[in-house]
């Protein structure tokens, strides 16, 4: 069975929306020496198997691509961590009876989360000195059970829910010795602090935590939101902080915030936005204000190295969208290989 991050991918109907000269693929990355860009992402390989849902697991260091998976099973890369010497990249890959396997990579060598019995996912990795955090989601033991949010540490699982719900957990933060996870139990979107949870949503509508970031012990959650508006139902985008829910965007029929970094005084939120009968465009919020041009696609990750933001995602349409970064108003087009269908999930830089 296919597990990717495809609920937040719109099929996109329209050509790629042009770029300013500031946003070319073209445009000249001055990383400083000792500066590393890491990004990881997937592809579907429509050329080479005739099967488009066919994905393997892509990290590039500094726009250099290693396929981290064959292609024989499906596979996806979503989260990246740099500790030392070291590269992590969580995510998943199946077996071929098509279970998937939560599982890391460190410095390309593959560590199974899962046992393969049932499925499983690795959405997100953190290290901290010498231990490896992980959250993401497992099939429950249980039959009939639904998916249960689950985080590791050194290979360790915790169960964040019974499996009486669907669940997934998206993303974490560390912060003075306590471990922060976002996503999601039923229709509410949730945010656990060492294991113990909290509503972010009254599960009316489905929302879903997708990332958190905390600055100064103030903690901060992207959001996507199904709402009813004028008697419509939509999706927006979103982001919770001291128990209150700020609106990024509602006046498209999909908008969802997938990435956040809060940083002094400045708050980034990145994800997408729809309309009806238009293309999926990319949005990058700064304090609550669009700053990014119009151009189809999707930003999912941000990360700040010095006094320079990164953030990373995909531009253009279904099979011929592109894994990009940016790097403030510069933007990358990731090498692509004979692979369609690439996406950028995750940015790292040290």
């Amino acid at each position: 069975m296919k597990k990717t991050m495809a609920w937040n991918m719109v099929c996109l109907t329209l050509l790629l929306a042009s770029c300013s000269s500031d946003n070319s693929d073209d445009a000249e990355i001055n990383n400083p020496e000792d500066s590393t860009v890491y990004v990881v992402g997937s592809n579907a390989n429509e050329s080479d198997t005739g099967d488009s849902e066919l994905d393997r697991a892509l990290l590039w260091v500094d726009e250099e691509l290693t396929v981290l998976t064959n292609g024989q099973t499906n596979a996806e890369a979503f989260s990246v961590f740099v500790s030392g010497d070291d590269v992590y990249v969580a995510g998943y890959e199946e077996l071929g009876n098509g279970i998937s396997i939560a599982k890391y990579w460190k410095n390309g060598v593959s560590v199974n989360l899962s046992d393969g019995t049932r499925d499983a996912i690795a959405y997100d990795i953190l290290v901290d000195g010498e231990d490896v955090y992980v959250v993401g989601e497992e099939d429950s033991e249980i039959p009939g059970g639904r998916n249960i949010a689950t985080y590791w540490v050194n290979g360790m699982p915790t169960l964040l829910t019974d499996g009486t719900e669907f669940a997934a957990a998206r993303a974490l933060a560390l912060y003075e010795g306590e471990i922060h996870i976002v996503g999601k139990e039923g229709s509410i979107a949730k945010y656990w602090v060492n294991g113990t949870s909290i509503s972010l949503t009254d599960g009316t509508d489905s929302a879903f935590a997708n990332d958190i970031s905390i600055n100064q012990g103030e903690v901060y959650i992207a959001l996507r939101e199904n709402r009813e508006i004028n008697n419509d139902d939509i999706q927006v985008a979103s982001y919770w902080n001291n128990n209150q829910i700020t609106v990024l965007e509602n006046n498209t029929s999909f908008a969802g915030a997938f990435g956040i970094l809060a940083d002094n005084d400045n708050l980034y939120v990145s994800g997408s936005s729809q309309a009806v009968g238009d293309s999926l465009i990319l949005r990058f919020w700064l304090n609550g204000e669009i700053i990014s041009d119009t151009i189809v696609g999707e930003i999912s990750s941000i990360a700040k190295h010095d006094d320079d933001i990164y953030y990373a995602g995909f531009t253009g349409i279904s099979l011929s969208s592109k894994a990009t970064y940016w790097k403030n108003d510069a933007m990358v087009i990731l090498p692509s290989d004979d692979f369609n269908y690439v996406r950028a999930y995750a940015i790292f830089v040290k």
